[in-house]
């Protein structure tokens, strides 16, 4: 009797389409590792705006002291010789006369820049970004120097370009004439 050999083991076919399987797997995950990586980075960057925001409307509010001395207000606002870094400034109390009945402002020689600037990725830019400040005590929302209306709304937009595909990624900072600072995907 003849007996015929089994062989076992695996083709050299399902060893390629075991191949052609994790390849196609792995690339598929570090898209999606890309993306993500991408979209925490902006959204990192909106809630850093949103965040300084907040802590100028907070040093208004409470009647924060620069050098032992009272502030007409707090603000953010962007450096003119790098686009990515915004820095804090204060209104101070020496040079604005009357600083408490202020319904307008402009960023001169009564404001001074003070604390840390803060600097976005370079990869991101924000549009629509004006002088943003807060007057004392009461934090009367200002952009660009006009007071912000109860009904009004200001919109940041961050942007982020997505690379090789060229899309763009969209995320918005926005704040309300009442002082509300907030975060989202869509706009305001």
């Amino acid at each position: 009797m003849c007996m015929k050999k089994k062989y076992t083991g695996i083709s050299l076919i399902e060893v390629m389409t075991t191949i052609a399987l994790i390849t196609l797997m792995i690339a598929v995950g570090l898209a999606m590792v890309g993306r993500n990586k991408q979209d925490a980075q902006i959204e990192a960057a909106s809630r850093e705006l949103a965040a300084h925001l907040r802590e100028a409307q907070n040093n208004a509010l409470t009647g924060r002291h620069v050098d032992g001395k009272p502030a007409c207000g707090f603000g953010v606002h962007r450096d003119e010789a790098v686009e990515s870094r915004y820095q804090f400034f204060y209104g101070n109390i020496d040079k604005i006369v009357n600083c408490s009945k202020s319904t307008a402002f402009k960023v001169d020689n009564n404001f001074t820049s003070f604390g840390d600037s803060f600097d976005l990725p370079n990869s991101i830019t924000v549009s629509n970004f004006g002088d943003t400040y807060f007057s004392s005590p009461f934090a009367q929302a200002f952009y660009d120097g006009s007071a912000i209306s109860d009904s009004g709304k200001v919109q940041y937009v961050l942007t982020k370009n997505k690379g090789v595909s060229g899309k763009e990624l969209s995320v918005y900072v926005c704040l309300t004439g009442k002082g509300e600072v907030t975060e989202s995907k869509n706009p305001c």
